[in-house]
């Protein structure tokens, strides 16, 4: 029997299924079985193209972050730190779009596909003068928040069964006087990580250069005469 021209199973498409059942019921509740079931097809089916579960996971996660606008590499002249900061923007917004991406991404960190851009952007922060030692933490460390704010959206304000009761009078007064939108809260912050790392990384740098140029004298060892 002749095979079809067109294969019954497009990856594409059973990516995207999986996506979208991911972000209903969420990643624990998917299943090969369930996919299958979606698509329409056997499940063993799917063994031909996938290695197994965790594979679709991993490549459906990266076609979504393929498909983030990346619009912080169509403005070659911008500002470093608001280049970084549209990128962590737009990661956010992201994970808040497909929330089911989150634990997926902190279990498998399926950032490879980011290599790319993120190639770019190490140039242009070189290009703008960031500190060499500055970059990778700073791309670390952007990461790590923006997965940690949108692990905390997803969690909401839900709080158990037996809330404390007790008065809390200056935590009130605080959170009346919180001018804070969480979108300004959240940029104000990335804005902080970047400027905390560039400047203690330059720091460093000036206190190598300043050894350099100024080296300390060795201490002389006194020789017995005896």
């Amino acid at each position: 029997m002749a095979r079809p021209k067109t294969p019954l199973i497009d990856r594409g498409v059973v990516l995207d299924t999986a996506l979208k059942l991911i972000d209903e019921s969420g990643v624990d509740a998917l299943s090969i079985r369930r996919l299958a079931d979606e698509l329409g097809v056997n499940g063993a089916s799917l063994y031909h193209h996938f290695t197994n579960k965790d594979a679709i996971l991993v490549e459906a996660t990266e076609r979504a972050l393929k498909r983030t606008p990346m619009i912080i590499l169509d403005v070659p002249d911008q500002d470093w730190r608001s280049m970084l900061l549209s990128g962590a923007t737009q990661l956010l917004d992201l994970l808040q779009s497909h929330p089911g991406l989150v634990p997926i991404i902190i279990k498998r960190r399926s950032m490879g596909m980011a290599n790319r851009s993120l190639e770019v952007v190490a140039g242009r922060l070189q290009d703008a003068g960031v500190p060499l030692e500055a970059i990778f933490p700073m791309f670390e460390a952007v990461e790590r928040f923006v997965l940690g704010w949108a692990t905390r959206d997803i969690a909401g304000e839900a709080v158990d069964g037996s809330p404390d009761q007790r008065p809390t009078p200056n935590l009130d007064l605080a959170l009346a006087a919180n001018s804070f939108t969480s979108r300004q809260l959240f940029e104000t912050s990335i804005l902080g990580i970047l400027n905390s790392i560039s400047q203690t990384a330059q720091s460093r740098a000036d206190i190598i250069v300043e050894g350099i140029r100024s080296p300390s004298k060795p201490s002389r060892r006194r020789v017995s005469t005896k």
